[in-house]
C-alpha cells in the first residue's frame, strides 16, 4: 500500500514499483515483508550498521552482504512495455542493434558519459582514444535524450566506467551488440549487480585497468588492434547472453524467486503483521501508478520529485496541535525539506526552479511538483505555505534536542 496524504512520489519509486506490481502480475509470489534501498549509494556505505542487514540493493562491492535486486531501469513498464515510446525499451534497443550489423560499424571506442565523477578521475587523459558523444541527458523540452541510450549501437566498442554505483549503460552497451569494454576499478572497489557475475572477461567484455590511466592507455591500444572477427565474437556472445537474461519476462523470474526464498527465511507471520489499522493507507494500483506518470508527461518531466501535501487546511489548526510537531512532522508537508522544497522561494530543483517569485507580493507561485494535478495551486499555497510558515519557529523550537547537533 501507499499512503494517501503526504505522498512523496519520484521517478525511481515509480519504476520500481510497477517492475514489483508486473512481478505479482506474472508470477506466483508468497506473502513477503521486505525493505529496498533505491539511492545510487548502496545500503551498506550509507549506514555504519548496514553491512549484513536484510535490505535489498541494486548494487554494491564485496565487503557489503546485502541482497541484489533488479535496479530500476529494468523494473518501469518502459523497459517492459515500451510504454510511451520508452528510450529505454528492452525491444527498442536489441532493435536499433540490429539495424547496424557489427562488420560494418566503425572500429572506435565510444564514451557518452561525463568525465566528473569520482570512479572516472583519469579517464579525460584517454580522450585521444575515445569518440566522445557529448550529449544532454535532456533535450529543449525537457523529455528525455532518448539517443543517448542507443549510441553504442552505432560502434564496435564502447565503453564502461561505472557511476555512482550500478551502471545502466553496460546493460545498453550489452544489448546494442557493442563490445564493452570495462573500465576496471580495483576489485575491492567494483560494484556488483545481480547479473554481472554471468559475464567473463575476453568471452563477454574486455577489462580495462582503470586504476592506472598508463596501463589503461595500453589496454584501449590493444583494444583498437583486435581483428573484427574477434570483436564480432565477443559482442555476439555478450548481446545473446545479457538480450536473455535481462529479458523482460526473465527479470521478473529472478525478482519473483528472490521474493519467494526471501519470504522463507522470516519467522514472523507476514498477514498478521500487516492487519493493521488501514486509515491513511490506500492498496497501490495500476490506476495509481499511471496517474502518477501521466502527470509526469503532462509536464514533460523526466526526473521529477512530486510532494503531494495533505489536505489539510492549516488555517483550522489550532495552537495546541501545532506545540506537538517537530521537523520531521511538518503540517501539510511532513518533513521541512518538503516545506523548504516547496515553499521556498528561490529553491531550484533539477535546475528547475519552484514557482516564479513576484518582487510585488513577495512570494512565488507553487511549483507543478508541489500539488495534485487538477488542484488549484493558489489555494494549496495559500492552505499549506503560509500557514506552515506561520508555526515555523514553534516546530523549529519543538525540534530543539530531539535531533543531533551537526
Amino acid at each position: 500500500g501507499t499512503t494517501t496524504t503526504w505522498d512523496d512520489w519520484t521517478e525511481r519509486q515509480l519504476h520500481w514499483l510497477e517492475g514489483l506490481l508486473a512481478a505479482v502480475e506474472k508470477e506466483p509470489i508468497r506473502n513477503v515483508d521486505f525493505v529496498v534501498a533505491l539511492s545510487d549509494v548502496p545500503y551498506c556505505e550509507l549506514y555504519p550498521w548496514g553491512r549484513d542487514a536484510p535490505v535489498f540493493v541494486f548494487a554494491q562491492k564485496a565487503m557489503c552482504g546485502n541482497m541484489l535486486v533488479p535496479d530500476n531501469s529494468l523494473m518501469h513498464d518502459g523497459y517492459r512495455n515500451g510504454v510511451q515510446d520508452s528510450p529505454y525499451s528492452w525491444q527498442r534497443i536489441v532493435n536499433d542493434s540490429s539495424k547496424i550489423p557489427s562488420r560494418v560499424r566503425p572500429k572506435e571506442i565510444v564514451w557518452d558519459g561525463d568525465f566528473d565523477k569520482p570512479s572516472r578521475r583519469g579517464l579525460k587523459h584517454l580522450r585521444d582514444l575515445l569518440s566522445v558523444e557529448d550529449q544532454a541527458a535532456f533535450n529543449e523540452s525537457r523529455s528525455t535524450n532518448g539517443a543517448m541510450f542507443h549510441n553504442a549501437c552505432a560502434y564496435k566498442m564502447s565503453l564502461n566506467v561505472e557511476g555512482w554505483s550500478y551502471a545502466m549503460r553496460l546493460k545498453n552497451i550489452n544489448l546494442c551488440g557493442s563490445v564493452p569494454l570495462w573500465y576496471m576499478p580495483n576489485p575491492e572497489s567494483r560494484y556488483e549487480e545481480y547479473w554481472v557475475a554471468a559475464l567473463i572477461e575476453n568471452v563477454h567484455y574486455i577489462g580495462i585497468r582503470g586504476s592506472d590511466a598508463g596501463l589503461a592507455r595500453e589496454d584501449l591500444k590493444a583494444a583498437l588492434k583486435l581483428k573484427d572477427a574477434e570483436l564480432e565474437t565477443i559482442a555476439h556472445q555478450a548481446s545473446k547472453l545479457v538480450s536473455n537474461l535481462l529479458h523482460p519476462n526473465m527479470v521478473m523470474r529472478y525478482l519473483a524467486r528472490l521474493l519467494n526464498f526471501y519470504s522463507l527465511t522470516l519467522d514472523f507471520d507476514v498477514a498478521e503483521q500487516h492487519n493493521i489499522d488501514p486509515t491513511g493507507f490506500t492498496l497501490l494500483s495500476r490506476g495509481a501508478l499511471e496517474g502518477v506518470r501521466a502527470h509526469a508527461y503532462a509536464l514533460s518531466v523526466p526526473v521529477f520529485n512530486f510532494y503531494y501535501p495533505s489536505d489539510i487546511d492549516l488555517r483550522a489548526v489550532v495552537p495546541p496541535e501545532i506545540h506537538t510537531l517537530d521537523l520531521h512532522h511538518v503540517p501539510c508537508w511532513g518533513t521541512v525539506h518538503r516545506l523548504l522544497q516547496c515553499c521556498g522561494a528561490y529553491f531550484h530543483f533539477y535546475n528547475r526552479k519552484f514557482g516564479d517569485f513576484n518582487p510585488e507580493i513577495g512570494r512565488g507561485t507553487l511549483h507543478e511538483f508541489c500539488h495534485k494535478p487538477g488542484v488549484d495551486a493558489e489555494a494549496v499555497r495559500e492552505r499549506c505555505c503560509q500557514a506552515s510558515l506561520d508555526g515555523i519557529v514553534t516546530i523549529f523550537r519543538n525540534s530543539m534536542g530531539r535531533f543531533a547537533r551537526s
